[in-house]
């Protein structure tokens, strides 16, 4: 090795160690600051110096965002939504760029939030990457469930690609409603004549695939389903006893126990496939045992899923009414507010005829009586 490699080196090595000391002291490392923070730089002497070293404090604006965001999605909002929110406000990112759901998701599951500084360096023995953890010096922006309930939200993919247009986003209530007659969900789907274009649910009896999935034998106006549901929602919700009843549901303290067989559920995926590649689980072994943990953590979702329920109703501004949030706030939010009280919705078969059932929005050909509400509380 010649005298100029070796003077690299020596180089290379005293900067991993300076970095690994600032990580060790909960330092911030330096480079672009994160959103939610400000960077104050380090004080020094005329001689070069360091009095007192760089350090991150809140910015105001940007943290009190990040809370506002954190708990609208955590209380059934979209990550896209939230995004398109930051933009409106004119938060855009520490390098001046519109949010989309991939960076928010980014910065909200960044230990930064929870003052924790992280460290990546390489295992000697396996040369792989290892993130170590220390205390960081700046103060938390998010508590510790907050950011723990985020990461169930947003590892779950479908909820982050919410933009998807497959998922029929412009439906109040896509995967709440069900066929009478064959119990399979109904999906939005939406028609139009002479200009006029009107959405519906329908039991579709044929998939995209060409197979059978359903009976197709019920639908609906979309309008006159949703104002009914409006209007019961928002009856329940006035209702001192279901207020109360949201209230138990809420301060139920298995949440954490939840939480933490969550994250053991996710480390018994990790050891099997690590099993499998080894070769001390076949492939059959391996599935069994794959899908049963997945079974376990799709039921642990629903139950940490409903452990939030109550947030829609703490994101009214003081003084507006539930009526006057249902009009004014996004469809992500109505539908959290809707899961909050009712389970299921059954649509009955039946014709309307020339039965009119007249509201203050509106009046339609349609029977109340042959939708049927499945309460939660």
């Amino acid at each position: 090795m010649n005298n100029a490699q070796l003077e690299s080196r020596k180089i290379s090595d005293r900067s991993k160690r300076k970095k690994k000391a600032m990580a060790r002291s909960g330092l911030f490392g330096g480079g672009r600051r994160p959103f939610g923070y400000d960077y104050i730089p380090a004080t020094r002497t005329n001689q070069g110096q360091v009095l007192e070293p760089g350090r991150l404090v809140p910015n105001k604006r940007e943290a009190q965002a990040i809370k506002e965001a954190a708990t609208r999605i955590t209380g059934g909002s979209s990550v896209r939504s939230m995004a398109l929110w930051l933009n409106d406000q004119g938060l855009l990112t520490t390098l001046g760029n519109r949010w989309t759901p991939f960076n928010l998701k980014r910065l909200l599951l960044s230990k930064t939030l929870l003052g924790i500084r992280t460290h990546r360096t390489l295992d000697p023995q396996t040369h792989q990457p290892v993130t170590q953890e220390y205390p960081g010096t700046w103060p938390a922006i998010l508590d510790e469930v907050t950011h723990e309930r985020l990461r169930v939200v947003l590892n779950d993919e479908a909820k982050l690609l919410g933009m998807d247009k497959r998922q029929s986003r412009s439906y109040l209530l896509t995967g709440m409603i069900v066929c009478g007659v064959c119990e399979k969900p109904l999906v939005g789907s939406g028609s139009g004549k002479a200009g006029h274009y009107e959405r519906g649910y329908i039991c579709r009896k044929v998939s995209l695939t060409g197979q059978t999935i359903a009976c197709g034998k019920v639908s609906r106006r979309a309008a006159p389903v949703e104002e009914l549901i409006r209007q019961a929602v928002l009856a329940a919700l006035n209702s001192p006893q279901t207020l109360r009843a949201i209230e138990v549901a809420e301060n139920d303290d298995s949440f954490q126990e939840v939480l933490v067989r969550y994250a053991q559920c996710k480390e018994e995926l990790d050891r099997i496939a690590g099993l499998l590649r080894r070769g001390i689980f076949d492939e059959r072994t391996y599935v069994q045992q794959r899908d049963e943990i997945q079974a376990e953590m799709e039921n642990l979702r629903q139950q940490l899923d409903r452990s939030g329920t109550a947030k829609p109703l703490t994101q009214v501004e003081p003084g507006q009414t539930l009526a006057q949030a249902w009009d004014t706030e996004n469809l992500d939010w109505r539908r959290s507010l809707v899961s909050l009280v009712i389970r299921k919705v059954i649509i009955h078969p039946g014709r309307p005829g020339q039965h009119k059932w007249i509201t203050e929005r509106g009046s339609w050909n349609f029977k109340p009586e042959t939708v049927e509400i499945l309460w939660r509380v």
